[in-house]
């Protein structure tokens, strides 16, 4: 028996949903999918594909910002290291003094 595939894609969904759509408006009166296609499918098609393609910027947009803040905490990360072995070095008889700059200090 032959197995009818559904896409997973969102994009993919509202094509196919569009091609539906299209083929049914073609076959007009004698559409045999008039029972289920309502008039606001088209709404449903358009607004979602508005909303993926809004989606997909601002994954693009997420991901340039998590390369930018990781940068960032990276920079950061140097410093603090750099800090923490000044320090060391400063109050070496007393590391608890660490403490005071932010640092946990373990035993």
């Amino acid at each position: 028996m032959a197995k009818i595939v559904l896409p997973r894609n969102p994009q993919k969904i509202l094509e196919l949903a569009q091609k539906i759509t299209d083929k049914h408006v073609a076959d007009g009166g004698s559409s045999p999918l008039a029972p289920i296609i309502t008039g606001d499918i088209q709404q449903i098609i358009t607004d979602g594909l508005q909303l993926n393609n809004l989606a997909d910027e601002l994954e693009k947009q997420m991901e340039k910002a998590y390369k930018d803040r990781d940068a960032k905490v990276n920079e950061a990360l140097k410093i603090i290291k750099r800090s923490r072995d000044l320090l060391k070095g400063i109050y070496s008889d007393n590391l608890k003094q660490l403490g005071d700059y932010g640092f946990t200090v373990n035993n």
